[in-house]
């Protein structure tokens, strides 16, 4: 199997990314499509940013979805990015568009979500937030009231999360 040629993701500037996410997220489905040799089961779509604030109760709600709000309305996905996680949009992206190869029944199947989530690290190895991607859960679930989604959203693009541990 040939590898996935998504190497726009990790090499547009996040600006790019962030202003053309639409056809951005539709370009990465595209070459899914050609990637799997399969059409993808949610074919109208629609993705947006939304500046609207992330409770922390929702984003304990689906540890899988960190980021992206999944709904329909009138037959079409709607994926809709916090902009709270604009420097992870190659990885939402690319997670978002795997699931639009899954049936609508197994979406939130957690082995599917684990699946998922290692296809993304593996064709995203090159991405340098991406070590900290896999630190968010941790981060954001271990202990809600230490570390909170507005700690997280001064973050700067050159910033590293600080885990809290006696050996930092």
């Amino acid at each position: 199997m040939s590898k996935l040629s998504i190497d726009f993701l990790i090499n547009s500037p996040r600006e790019k990314l962030v202003k053309n996410i639409d056809s951005i997220f539709n370009k990465v489905v595209q070459k899914i499509e050609l990637y799997l040799d399969l059409e993808p089961i949610d074919k109208a779509i629609k993705v947006s940013l939304i500046n609207g604030k992330s409770s922390d109760s929702e984003l304990q709600a689906n540890f899988f979805s960190i980021g992206a709000h999944r709904f329909y309305e009138n037959n079409v996905l709607n994926i809709r990015i916090s902009c709270d996680y604009a420097r992870f949009i190659p990885i939402i992206a690319l997670r978002e568009a795997y699931k639009c190869f899954v049936p609508k029944m197994d979406v939130h199947v957690e082995m599917i979500d684990i699946f998922i989530n290692q296809k993304v690290a593996i064709d995203l190895k090159k991405l340098a937030s991406l070590k900290e991607w896999f630190f968010l859960p941790a981060y954001l679930f271990c202990n809600p009231s230490e570390h909170s989604l507005p700690q997280l959203r001064k973050m700067t693009p050159t910033n590293k999360l600080q885990l809290h541990s006696s050996e930092t």
